[in-house]
């Protein structure tokens, strides 16, 4: 109930609470995943081993069978929990968004499941693999765009992080140019007490740190093509 609501405020405050739901729902989807993925990779992997030792020619089915598994369970919760929990915020005024959120959060789930699952596997102790994955799991929610601004020098880390690719896939999909808020002095074209959302001191300062939304006449702000194939990339 942290967030109950929170759709229908249309002031600034309702703004920041929005984007701290679709912030919130990212950040769950990667780590609530990927730490178990390395243990349960570690150990699947050993057992494996003995079986191959035994039968060399029973590693596909196996892989495949982990995979499909994998792939089928993973790919429910996420869709689930938007259906469930967006009614509650507020935010389930299209279902066509609702789905497009859930499609994001359902490939961030997969891309850091791989990640945890690759470290699992490589790691000689799954603490070691704890600790890989927390580095790289920080790493990239920083560099998301959520927190600050990276130094020019490391801004290519953002392109790597699936955390940024999820977080400005959802935010082009909830927010367009033309929304409004309600503010102290409107703009003629949409009331005396509104505001286009695109004039928003947050919108700005996403822009500055690679999230371009809500933009007038920037087609790219609409656009979500190249986040789903970067996460399908990145699988």
């Amino acid at each position: 109930f942290l967030y109950y609501d929170v759709g229908n405020n249309i002031s600034y405050t309702g703004l920041s609470q929005r984007v701290g739901l679709y912030f919130f729902s990212t950040t769950l989807w990667t780590f609530t995943r990927m730490y178990p993925a390395v243990g349960f990779s570690h150990n699947w992997f050993s057992l494996s081993q003995v079986e191959l030792k035994r039968r060399p020619s029973s590693l596909g089915p196996i892989v495949l069978g982990r995979l499909l598994v994998v792939l089928g369970l993973e790919s429910l919760w996420p869709m689930v929990y938007v259906l469930v929990c967006y009614p509650f915020a507020g935010v389930f005024g299209s279902i066509k968004i609702v789905i497009l959120v859930g499609l994001f959060l359902l490939l961030n789930n997969l891309c850091y499941i791989s990640l945890g699952s690759v470290l699992g596997v490589y790691s000689k102790r799954v603490p070691q693999g704890m600790i890989a994955s927390t580095i790289f799991s920080q790493t990239s929610l920083v560099a998301a765009g959520f927190y600050t601004t990276l130094p020019p020098a490391l801004d290519w880390i953002r392109y790597i992080s699936p955390f940024y690719w999820t977080f400005r896939g959802i935010l082009k999909s909830c927010f367009k140019w033309n929304d409004t808020l309600e503010c102290i002095k409107g703009s003629s074209e949409v009331g005396a007490n509104q505001c286009f959302l695109e004039y928003h001191p947050a919108i700005d300062q996403y822009k500055e740190r690679g999230l371009h939304v809500a933009t007038y006449n920037d087609a790219s702000s609409d656009s979500i093509s190249l986040e789903f194939v970067a996460l399908v990339l990145l699988l």
